[in-house]
């Protein structure tokens, strides 16, 4: 297992979790995060409104990607969201994923079908 596995395997364990400490750890300061539902945020205010917006997460990873030349990665995974409202949704999900120099994510993109999400989303 390469670095950017491990990384984006850390991240998709700390979102499970529901951890922002944890999550905001993986991630540079400056980073962004740009969802299909939320829009493009910094990444500290995306997961605070996120995990605001969240009951549970279950995320079952699907596949990893690396380039190890470029320093991007994806995963492929199964999103179970439970939603503050108590409404549950179940959504493959790919998040791609750009490292900086040290390894900490400074962005990540969201691509999903919201088709599911948005009729219980607030």
């Amino acid at each position: 297992m390469n670095h950017i596995e491990q990384q984006l395997r850390a991240y998709l364990n700390a979102l499970g979790k529901g951890s922002l400490n944890d999550i905001l750890s993986l991630f540079h300061e400056s980073a962004t995060v740009v969802s299909p539902l939320y829009g493009e945020k910094n990444a500290r205010e995306f997961y605070h409104v996120l995990l605001n917006d969240t009951i549970e997460s279950i995320l079952k990873p699907l596949n990893f990607f690396s380039n190890l030349d470029t320093k991007n990665g994806s995963i492929h995974f199964l999103y179970t969201w439970t939603m503050k409202n108590g409404q549950m949704v179940t959504f493959e999900c790919v998040d791609i994923v750009e490292f900086d120099d040290k390894g900490l994510i400074k962005k990540l993109t969201i691509i999903y079908d919201t088709v599911k999400t948005r009729q219980y989303f607030g």
